[in-house]
């Protein structure tokens, strides 16, 4: 379903000890991903939840940051341009995971987008 909130990121100062605390408090499933120049920490959904992501921010900011399922990341980036929002990112493809892209909302949240593959 499209526009439907269907990932999350946890960007961390210490992802490894945000891994460590998720998984004591709520057993999560976490299994880490070496992404060439950084660890990706992919949480796995369960029970029908929506799975997520930590790790490491790049700028010091610590943020969580929802991906919406949308038909078009590239039309909805161009969108929310025309209505005053900036693009951070994107569209950028993800070898056999899809296409994302980042935005500011006008709160100056980052909010993504995805389009499965």
């Amino acid at each position: 379903m499209a526009d439907t909130v269907v990932h999350f990121e946890i960007a961390a100062k210490n992802p490894a000890a945000q891994v460590k605390f998720y998984k004591e408090l709520f057993g999560w499933d976490i299994v880490d991903h070496n992404m060439g120049d950084f660890t990706y920490h992919m949480v796995n959904n369960a029970d029908g939840g929506i799975g997520g992501g930590i790790y490491q921010t790049q700028d010091g900011a610590t943020r969580v940051i929802l991906y919406i399922q949308v038909d078009d990341v590239g039309k909805y980036l161009d969108t929310v341009e025309t209505r005053g929002c900036s693009r951070i990112m994107g569209p950028d493809a993800i070898p056999d995971i899809g296409t994302v892209g980042i935005f500011v909302d006008p709160s100056g949240i980052p909010v993504g987008l995805y389009k499965p593959q």
